[in-house]
């Protein structure tokens, strides 16, 4: 299947592996993140929807959620080396590596059945430790 959202790949890269500003992650840390097969319903949705405004809403907040998604993993790995523990990914320093919305979004409609209750946060750990796995 096809990801609905073309202008993923312009923007993950940049945008989502910086570190967050502290005020976007106390927000988002406040909404409820969608499951995968929820993420996924949306997105065939929004392939299905004509070209309009509505559209390239809907498309902007399916990406807001992968960049949201891919933040918390950020935040979260941050805090496992804070501690001191050792981590089954390696992310690259932000703003130095692109992700391209093709390969997340094949790897997002790749996943068995049994991960779609999974959070998009859980996916997204998923995809960049494979994507970046520690040597």
């Amino acid at each position: 299947m096809r990801s609905a959202v073309p202008s993923l790949a312009l923007c993950v890269a940049v945008m989502a592996l910086i570190p967050p500003v502290e005020a976007q992650v106390a927000a988002e840390q406040r909404q409820t993140h969608p499951t995968l097969l929820e993420w996924i319903q949306r997105d065939q949705a929004v392939g299905r929807m004509v070209d309009s405004p509505e559209r390239a809403a809907a498309g902007a907040t399916l990406h807001r959620d992968v960049i949201a998604a891919v933040k918390a993993v950020r935040v979260a790995e941050d805090a496992k080396a804070a501690a001191g523990l050792k981590s089954a990914l390696c992310l690259p320093a932000p703003g130095t590596t692109e992700l391209d919305s093709a390969e997340i979004g094949k790897w997002f409609y790749s996943r068995p059945p049994s991960e779609y209750s999974g959070t998009l946060d859980q996916v997204i750990a998923g995809f960049l430790a494979d994507r970046f796995p520690c040597p």
